[in-house]
């Protein structure tokens, strides 16, 4: 299955990166690298940028079986200033969920 890990170098994406892999699927990862925990594994394809940015240039022609949309600010110090944060987190959901309608794919969304 090919799947898409937004937030895929952060605490909870990489886990989730680590466990598909070993499942045998075929992932790619976008991540801003804002929080990022550690490198992606290179059996991955990664790409750095705001979600909404990568899935409207590079992304958005492969198509992917499964999201899982972890990519949003933690904690804090994460969140000023708080109203261009916020906004990003709506482009990126919305980018997401127009991919998913667009693919036929699943979407899972959760976040720290």
């Amino acid at each position: 299955m090919r799947v898409l890990c937004t937030g895929g170098l952060g605490f909870i994406g990489s886990h989730v990166v680590q466990r598909l892999l070993a499942d045998g699927h075929e992932v790619s990862v976008i991540d801003n690298m804002s929080n990022a925990s550690q490198s992606c594994p290179q059996a991955c394809h990664t790409e750095v940028g705001n979600v909404a940015d990568v899935l409207r240039h590079s992304k958005g022609s492969e198509r992917q079986d499964l999201i899982f949309h972890l990519a949003s600010p933690a904690g804090p110090a994460m969140m000023c200033p708080e109203r261009e944060v916020l906004w990003q987190i709506v482009r990126d959901a919305r980018a997401v969920f127009n991919a998913a309608a667009r693919w036929g794919s699943r979407v899972i969304a959760f976040s720290s």
